[in-house]
């Protein structure tokens, strides 16, 4: 039997009261770190809750003072949200709190995490074919952009997800209107968009190793194709086992990675299969 820690902190984001189950399914002592409010605690799915506040200075220093006296107590802790994983990320200093922690084994890969100009340049670092793309700064003007990338692209926001934050340009002549929208041009990543039908694929890891997959046809998003997918249609594609285990393998990735991830940094066309 494993004993798991789900931790979040976003208190709002309805998706983790659904993963208790599947970790008590499976036979695991589960314990949930969240404040009062949290999905997480939305239903009798865990054996011990920890309160915490959503203070990001509260909250990091209240898990790792959690880790740190239960050192050998946890097989797992998953972090269930891209706000907990981006917080953790910039607090932890030490190989070993990373890798208990966080979930990629490699602290030299740490830029892939909540990050997605990071992991446009992991895959870049990693030969890993991803569309071409440049981080925005004031000095890219519309000639100099317009020369490295072809249209239409995409605008996508560091630090986003659910789709919020991601704009689609289909030619220049709409490029400084779409700037104009962007909450936040830190690290802004420009970055060609792949015409072809999304594969959303979903893999479970452990420690490096690819245990399996699944891919399916998309039918439907909750608001436009840069949103996460409410229906999908699953089937079997051998094709793609070896490619797929071997790129995320580099990442030494050991838990579950988002569909939306997926189809949004690797896609494909079905015509590939």
């Amino acid at each position: 039997m494993y004993n798991v820690l789900l931790v979040s902190l976003l208190g709002e984001f309805d998706a983790t009261g659904e993963i208790p189950f599947m970790f008590k399914r499976a036979g695991c002592t589960v314990d949930v770190f969240c404040s009062a409010d949290s999905w997480l605690r939305s239903n009798k799915y865990h054996d011990r809750w920890f309160e915490t506040s959503e203070i990001h200075n509260d909250f990091k220093n209240k898990l790792l003072n959690h880790v740190e006296e239960n050192p050998d107590y946890y097989q797992w802790i998953v972090l269930l949200d891209d706000a907990a994983i981006k917080l953790m990320n910039e607090s932890i200093q030490t190989e070993y709190l990373f890798k208990k922690i966080l979930p990629i084994t490699k602290i030299e890969n740490r830029a892939i995490l909540s990050s997605k100009i990071g992991l446009s340049i992991i895959c870049e670092k990693y030969s890993i074919a991803t569309p071409q793309f440049i981080n925005y700064s004031e000095e890219n003007n519309l000639q100099r952009i317009s020369q490295k990338l072809h249209f239409p692209i995409l605008l996508k926001e560091n630090f986003s997800f659910s789709g919020i934050g991601i704009q689609y340009c289909a030619d220049p002549s709409l490029l400084q209107d779409c700037l104009d929208k962007v909450i936040n041009k830190t690290n802004l990543v420009l970055q060609e968009f792949i015409e072809g039908e999304d594969i959303g694929v979903e893999a479970l890891f452990r420690d490096g190793e690819l245990i399996t997959y699944n891919c399916a046809q998309i039918l439907a998003y909750m608001h436009n194709k840069f949103s996460f997918t409410t229906r999908r249609r699953y089937y079997e594609a051998f094709q793609l086992k070896p490619s797929f285990a071997a790129h995320l393998k580099k990442f030494a990735i050991w838990f579950l990675v988002g569909a939306e991830n997926i189809v949004e940094y690797f896609p494909l066309k079905v015509q590939a299969f």
